[in-house]
C-alpha cells in the first residue's frame, strides 16, 4: 500500500466519545483516531493493528467522511498532500495488539454475509499496475488474488434478521438510488439508526450505502460490469492490469504501432488510465435464482443498436451506447428498460470512427461466438470484400476498395450466422420522419408553397386538432418554421396533422403525392401488419418516389429515398417496425444523459452503473417476496415505479380466465356482443377507484335499459325504486375510474374513440366515433353471485348529413356531425368494445356553414 493510500485508511476508534452510542466504536480516519486517543489519554495499539479489514469496519459509524460518495471517480485527485493534525505530531507508535470486535451489525448481518479477504482502493484514482479498479470506491478486490471479485450476497441471508430491519434496508437502497443525491445516503442511514436507537429497537444498519448494497444483494446489478483501458487515439482496449504503458495496435501489417500513451500523470505523479471503457458481460446475466442465462441452449434473435449522444447541455462531449434487445420477447416487454441490455459505454469526447468502434465490438462478438452453437454458413461476397478491405496495406487502398464494393470490415463479420446485408435494418425513424418528412418542408419552402404567413394559419389549424393525451402536440413549432422538431413530432406531423393542415397549402398534385407518403407511413406504423399491407406500403412509397422526381426534379432525389424501397423487406423479415425502429433506444440515450455525474473522466462507468442498477430494481424487490409481507413489496414497487401494483389489488381469477383472442373478437365483431362482465386483464384497472357515487337519474335509466337489451329480458331487471322479489336489483351506485389501459391502449374520461357496430337495418359493420364522458364499474348480483361490469358512458357523433359522401376520404379524414344531446341505452358500452383512439377537430367549409367534426382514425394498439 502506498503512502498516499495509507494516509486515507480507516480504523475503529474506541475512545469514550466514539463508544457512547455503540460500545464497538466508530470508524474514523487514522489521523482523527490518533487525536482522539491523545485527547483522552487512552492506551492504544501499534500502528499496524489500526489497519482494519473491511469486513470489520464496513458497517461502523464514521465521522467527517462521505463514504457513500457514488459520484464518478475523478482521475485528477485535488485533495492530495500530507496530512497534518493540529498538534503537528505524526507517526505515533503503538505498543500492543488488540482483538478488534465486530460491529453491532454483525450480529444481524451474520459473518457469512460479510465480504471477506478484500480491500478498497483508497481515493478515486488507479495506479499503474494496480489490479483493482474502484467503481467510485465500491468494488472490492482481493489483494492476494489479483482481480477476483467476491461473490454477491444473496438475500437468503435475511432469514434471521428482524422484519423491520429487512424492510428498512431494502427501502433505503431503492430510495437512495431514485430520489437522493449521492451524499444523502449516509444521512438517511444515520437517521434510521438513530430512530431505531431512540425507539429502543434492537439492531442497526451498515453505515454506508455500499455496504447496504452488498448486504441486501443489490450489488448483483453491476456484477457483470468490467472496466477496460481504452487508447484515446485508436480506441484499442486493454485489461486494467496491463503492464503496457503505450498502445501497441497496428492498423496495417506494415505500419508502425499506435504508440499512444495509455496512462496520464496526475497530481502526485500517479499514473492513471487516459480513457476507460465499461463493458457489461453477457456471461454474467443471471436469473432470479442466480443461474447464468447463457448456461442453457437458447434460440435468440438479438437487435444490436449503437448510437452516440451529447452527454451534457452546453458542452460538446459525445458518449456512445451499445444496446442489445431480445426480439423473442413479446413486443410489450421487449424494449422495457429491465429487458434491454446496455452492453458498453464508448468514451468520448469525440465519436470513434466506424472502424475504430470494432475494438469495442470485439468483446461482445467474442462472447457471442462463445455462446453460438450451430452450422456455419458459406462466406458471402460481402465477407470476401470485407476481408479484402481489412487486409489492405494502407488508407488509400482501403478507400478504393470501399468505393468499389461498398463494404468495410466489422467485428460482426466474425459471427458466421450474421448476414451483413439482410440483417442490417433500415431505421424508419430516421429514414421516414427525420429524413423525407423533414426534407419535404425544405423543398416546399424553396417552392414558396410554405412561407411565414401561411405557417401561422397552419399552426392555428394544427392547434385545433385534439389528439390523445399520450400523443405529442405540435403547439408552436409549425409557426416557428418547424424548428427543433423531434422524431416523434415528425411522425405525428405525417400521420395526423399534415393531411388536414396542408389541404389548402399545396397544389393538388403535390398534396396527392404527399398523401401517398402519409398513407405508407400509416400502414407501416400499424402495431400489427400483414403481408398485403406491407406490399401496399411498398407500392405507395415506390409511386411517391417516382412522382416526386417528376414534381421536384432528379436533383432533389436522395439516397434516403432509395432506402424507402427496402423498408418492406425489413418488415417482412423482422415484423412491425416497432420491433426495430430506434425510438426506444433514443429514449434510453436520454435516460443515460440525465444520470447525475460529475462530468469527469469516468462518467461512462457511472452512467452504466446507474442504468444497470435502475433496471435491476424490480427483480431486486421480487427477490424479497419470501422475506417481506406483500403490502411492503407493493409499497417498494410503487415508490420505485418498477411494476404495476394491480395484481395485489384485484382477484387473480379474472386474469387467469382472460383471453386476448376473445377480447379482439369483441373489438372487431359486432355480432359477438359483449355484456361488460367478460374477463379483462389486471392491467385494465387503475390502482385506486374513485369513491362510490350515485348516478344521475337520466344516466341510470340508460344503464337499466342497457341491461335489459344486453341480457335479452325486459322483466328480469328491476328499477332500484320498485324492484320486485323475482327481479334482479339494479342499484344506482357506481365507481368511476379516471383512466384504464386495454392491452397497452389508454383511455380516460374525455377520450375520443371509435368502435364497430352494425349499421341500422343492415348486417354491415361500420366504424362510429364517440366521446367518453366517464368510465365506471357497476355491480349487480345474479344467482347470489356479485358480477362486476366495466362500462364507458359516451356520446356518439352523428353521420354526415350528405349521406355516405366523404369529401376528405382520400386524405384519410372522415367527416361527421356534432353529437346528439339525447342519451339512450346505446350510450352505455362495455369497455371491451373500445376499438381505438382518434384525433378530432372542428371544421366548416365556409364561414357561414355549420361546424362539422373531422375524425382522423388512429391505429389500434394491442400489446398481448
Amino acid at each position: 500500500m502506498s503512502n498516499n493510500q495509507k494516509k486515507d485508511s480507516y480504523v475503529i476508534c474506541k475512545c469514550p466519545n466514539c463508544t457512547k452510542l455503540n460500545s464497538c466504536g466508530k470508524k474514523q480516519k487514522r489521523q482523527n483516531a490518533q487525536q482522539h486517543y491523545e485527547k483522552h489519554i487512552v492506551p492504544v495499539v501499534k500502528d499496524d493493528a489500526m489497519d482494519v479489514p473491511e469486513e470489520h469496519f464496513d458497517d461502523m459509524e464514521v465521522d467527517s467522511i462521505d463514504s457513500d460518495n457514488d459520484n464518478d471517480y475523478d482521475y485528477e485527485n485535488k485533495g492530495e498532500g500530507e496530512y497534518e493534525d493540529e498538534n503537528k505530531e505524526q507517526n505515533i507508535e503503538f505498543d500492543q495488539e488488540v482483538d478488534l470486535p465486530l460491529s453491532q451489525e454483525e450480529s444481524i448481518f451474520t459473518a457469512e454475509d460479510t465480504i471477506t479477504g478484500a480491500f478498497v482502493v483508497d481515493g478515486n484514482e488507479i495506479e499503474e499496475g494496480d489490479t483493482g479498479f474502484d467503481f467510485e470506491q465500491e468494488e472490492n478486490f482481493d489483494e492476494t488474488s489479483e482481480t477476483s471479485i467476491v461473490e454477491s450476497v444473496r438475500p437468503s441471508s435475511f432469514d434471521n434478521i428482524p422484519l423491520y430491519i429487512r424492510f428498512v434496508a431494502v427501502f433505503i437502497v431503492i430510495f437512495h438510488l431514485i430520489f437522493l443525491v449521492e451524499s444523502g445516503g449516509s444521512i438517511l442511514i444515520e437517521f434510521c439508526n438513530t430512530l431505531l436507537f431512540l425507539c429502543d429497537m434492537s439492531g442497526a444498519l451498515p453505515l454506508t450505502i455500499n455496504s447496504l448494497k452488498h448486504k441486501t444483494g443489490f450489488n448483483m446489478a453491476t456484477d457483470g460490469m468490467t472496466v477496460y483501458i481504452a487508447c484515446s487515439q485508436c480506441h484499442s482496449i486493454y485489461p486494467l492490469e496491463t503492464s503496457q504503458r503505450v498502445c501497441t495496435f497496428k492498423k496495417f501489417s506494415q505500419s508502425a504501432i499506435c504508440n499512444n500513451n495509455l496512462f496520464k500523470v496526475s497530481t502526485g505523479n500517479r499514473s492513471l488510465p487516459a480513457m476507460v471503457y465499461p463493458f457489461n458481460s453477457l456471461n454474467d446475466l443471471k436469473d432470479i435464482n442466480g443461474r447464468r442465462f447463457v448456461d442453457d441452449s437458447q434460440s435468440l434473435m438479438l437487435t444490436l443498436n449503437i448510437d452516440w449522444f451529447q452527454s451534457f447541455d452546453g458542452r460538446t462531449h459525445s458518449s456512445g451506447a451499445i444496446y442489445l434487445s431480445i426480439n423473442n420477447l413479446p413486443r410489450s416487454e421487449r424494449l422495457k428498460s429491465e429487458n434491454v441490455i446496455l452492453v458498453g459505454m464508448m468514451p468520448g469526447p469525440k465519436e470513434a470512427s466506424t472502424d475504430s468502434m470494432n475494438h469495442y465490438l470485439k468483446l461482445l462478438v467474442d462472447e457471442l461466438l462463445e455462446m453460438y452453437i450451430g452450422v456455419r454458413r458459406t462466406k458471402t461476397m460481402n465477407l470476401e470484400h470485407a476481408v479484402s478491405w481489412a487486409n489492405a496495406l494502407n488508407n488509400t487502398e482501403q478507400t478504393r476498395l470501399e468505393k468499389e464494393n461498398g463494404t468495410r470490415w466489422s467485428e460482426l463479420h466474425w459471427l458466421s450466422y450474421f448476414d451483413p446485408v439482410r440483417f442490417t435494418v433500415i431505421d424508419p425513424m430516421h429514414n421516414l420522419y427525420l429524413g423525407t418528412a423533414k426534407q419535404m418542408i425544405q423543398i416546399w419552402r424553396k417552392c414558396n408553397y410554405i412561407n411565414e404567413k401561411n405557417q401561422l394559419t397552419m399552426q392555428e389549424l394544427a392547434n385545433g386538432i385534439v389528439v390523445p393525451c399520450e400523443y405529442a402536440r405540435i403547439t408552436k413549432k409549425i409557426a416557428d418554421g418547424f424548428s427543433f422538431m423531434k422524431a416523434d413530432e415528425w411522425k405525428l406531423w405525417c400521420v395526423i396533422y399534415s393531411a388536414f393542415v396542408l389541404k389548402h397549402v399545396l397544389p393538388a398534385k403535390n398534396l396527392e403525392n404527399w398523401i401517398l407518403f402519409v398513407d405508407a407511413c400509416r400502414l407501416l406504423t400499424k402495431p400489427s401488419i400483414n403481408d398485403k399491407e406491407i406490399d401496399g406500403a411498398h407500392s405507395k412509397l415506390q409511386l411517391f418516389c417516382t412522382r416526386f422526381q417528376t414534381l421536384y426534379g432528379k436533383s432533389a432525389m436522395t439516397p434516403n429515398m432509395h432506402l424507402h424501397l427496402h423498408i418492406g423487406e425489413c418488415v417482412h423479415d423482422f415484423g412491425p417496425i416497432y420491433a426495430f425502429w430506434l425510438f426506444s433506444f433514443e429514449r434510453y440515450n436520454g435516460l443515460l444523459k440525465n444520470i447525475k455525474t460529475n462530468q469527469k473522466d469516468s462518467l461512462k462507468s457511472t452512467m452504466m452503473k446507474r442504468f444497470l442498477e435502475r433496471t435491476y430494481i424490480g427483480s431486486f424487490i421480487q427477490s424479497f417476496v419470501n422475506y417481506l409481507p406483500q403490502f411492503a413489496i407493493d409499497f417498494l414497487h410503487r415508490i420505485s415505479n418498477s411494476q404495476d401494483q394491480l395484481a395485489a389489488l384485484h382477484p387473480s381469477s379474472t386474469a387467469s380466465t382472460f383471453s386476448p383472442s376473445d377480447f379482439v373478437e369483441y373489438l372487431l365483431n359486432p355480432h359477438h356482443s359483449a355484456l361488460g362482465c367478460e374477463p379483462l386483464p389486471l392491467s385494465v384497472f387503475p390502482i385506486k377507484l374513485d369513491q362510490r357515487i350515485t348516478m344521475c337519474k337520466g344516466h341510470y335509466e340508460c344503464l337499466l335499459e342497457f341491461y335489459r337489451h344486453a341480457y335479452g329480458s325486459h322483466d328480469l331487471f328491476g328499477h332500484y325504486s320498485n324492484c320486485e322479489s323475482n327481479q334482479i336489483f339494479v342499484n344506482n351506485r357506481i365507481e368511476k375510474m379516471k383512466r384504464i389501459s386495454l392491452l397497452g391502449q389508454k383511455y380516460s374520461s374525455g377520450s375520443y374513440f371509435r368502435a364497430y357496430y352494425l349499421e341500422n337495418n343492415s348486417e354491415d359493420k361500420a366504424e362510429f366515433p364517440g366521446h367518453i364522458l366517464y368510465l365506471f364499474q357497476h355491480l349487480i348480483t345474479i344467482n347470489e353471485t356479485v358480477i362486476t361490469h366495466t362500462f364507458a358512458f359516451v356520446e356518439w357523433y352523428s353521420s354526415y348529413s350528405s349521406g355516405s359522401y366523404q369529401p376528405m376520404l382520400n386524405e384519410g379524414i372522415e367527416l361527421w356531425n356534432e353529437p346528439s344531446s339525447v342519451f339512450n341505452y346505446e350510450c352505455i358500452i362495455p369497455v371491451h368494445c373500445l376499438y381505438s383512439l382518434i384525433a378530432i377537430t372542428k371544421y366548416r367549409f365556409t364561414i357561414t356553414s355549420e361546424f362539422k367534426r373531422l375524425v382522423i382514425p388512429l391505429h389500434q394498439k394491442i400489446e398481448a
